[in-house]
């Protein structure tokens, strides 16, 4: 088996999953297989270290919940006893608490924050305006012009925040997922 066949039947046994996960999934792969033949390993040998394209793609079917026709969760691992799947969640609870918590709280704040901020500068000329009305100051082309300015970056900065938003939110929901995985029933790739 070559790249190209492998890549084909890792995206035949996929079928399962939205079009968009499953090109991410292809993608990375790819880059598995550059970053493997730049290292000087052969296609057979990048292919003996990733696994067959059906255990990979049986774990990103577990992974994203999907558990195909031909292959139940069973056949993969064993199922966990009520007592493990409670430690295992316990842990999980902790890891989760002391590791994620903190950096997961101080992304989603820049990202809340970079998300007002855009807002705020696209209605800064309107609220430059505002201010003159309701003020006795003469009018100041300078706050005006300033609030111009603020409004264009954040007319860029909102179109940023629009595209990094499904990136977000996709990553947090695969967080999510690998951990009721690894509860259910583990996962190596995850």
């Amino acid at each position: 088996m070559n790249k190209e066949q492998f890549l084909a039947r890792l995206e035949q046994r996929l079928g399962e999953l939205p079009n968009r996960e499953r090109q991410d999934i292809l993608y990375d792969y790819q880059e598995h297989f550059q970053a493997g033949l730049e290292e000087g390993k052969t296609e057979q040998e990048v292919i003996v270290a990733l696994g067959s394209p059906e255990s990979i793609a049986r774990e990103q079917l577990l992974l994203y919940g999907i558990e195909g026709s031909h292959t139940t969760s069973s056949q993969v691992h064993p199922q966990r006893s009520g007592l493990q799947k409670t430690l295992l969640t316990i842990g999980l609870i902790f890891l989760n608490l002391i590791f994620v918590l903190a950096p997961f709280v101080a992304a989603f704040a820049i990202y809340l924050s970079l998300w007002i901020i855009s807002v705020a500068f696209i209605i800064s000329p309107f609220l430059a305006l505002i201010g003159e009305i309701i003020s006795e100051d003469p009018f100041m082309w300078f706050e005006f012009f300033a609030g111009v300015a603020l409004s264009g970056i954040g007319i860029f900065l909102f179109h940023g925040m629009k595209k990094i938003s499904p990136a977000c939110g996709r990553l947090v929901s695969r967080y999510v997922k690998a951990n009721k995985a690894i509860i259910k029933g583990g996962s190596k790739h995850v």
